[in-house]
């Protein structure tokens, strides 16, 4: 059907065991997953752990975070395994450090494993909400002309979380998010 799945969203915590571990990574290389999505967690001994079932497994860990992202946030659990990487947020990290990602993207591409698009508002509004892409502060654009320019190959998906406008329809906003990410690598 030409679905594709490159992740496989699933937390693993401390108190799982090995076996349930391998069934985690088993499940998501049935899918055709090479990577697992979670929360970055705080304990960097469980993210070492984690890290090292993705060796075992040959799956690649991709550590989530919101709005408390920055250049160095991923540093501790990438230094724990060359199996855990980012799954970066690109909206999410605009409204935490209202900086651009691009700076963070090419340090760390080869380690970026997805990427969330959505628009946010920079922390330095009244509020740093979710809005129709074109109308925050995420460099969404440079974001993917980066990507494309460097031939970077990082999956990257629609995070849908804005209001639909009155009027609009989820579909019709989708379908808009789409066509703003196309025009922006033409």
């Amino acid at each position: 059907a030409g679905v594709n799945i490159y992740a496989f969203r699933y937390t693993l915590t401390a108190d799982q065991t090995d076996a349930e571990y391998d069934y985690a990574f088993n499940a998501a290389k049935a899918v055709g997953a090479t990577q697992i999505t979670m929360e970055k967690p705080a304990d960097l001994k469980l993210a070492t752990r984690i890290g090292k079932a993705g060796e075992k497994h040959g799956v690649n860990i991709g550590y989530h975070l919101h709005t408390t992202a920055s250049m160095t946030a991923w540093d501790d659990v990438m230094a724990a395994s060359p199996r855990n990487g980012l799954q970066l947020d690109i909206g999410h990290y605009v409204a935490g450090t209202g900086q651009s990602p691009v700076p963070l993207i090419e340090k760390h591409h080869a380690r970026i494993f997805s990427m969330h698009l959505k628009d946010r508002k920079k922390v330095c509004h009244d509020h740093s909400e979710n809005m129709p892409w074109g109308q925050g502060d995420t460099p969404i654009k440079e974001v993917l002309q980066t990507l494309k320019k460097n031939k970077w190959a990082i999956p990257a998906g629609v995070e849908f979380e804005y209001l639909v406008p009155a009027g609009s329809t989820w579909d019709a906003e989708i379908a808009k998010c789409v066509q703003y990410a196309k025009d922006a690598l033409s």
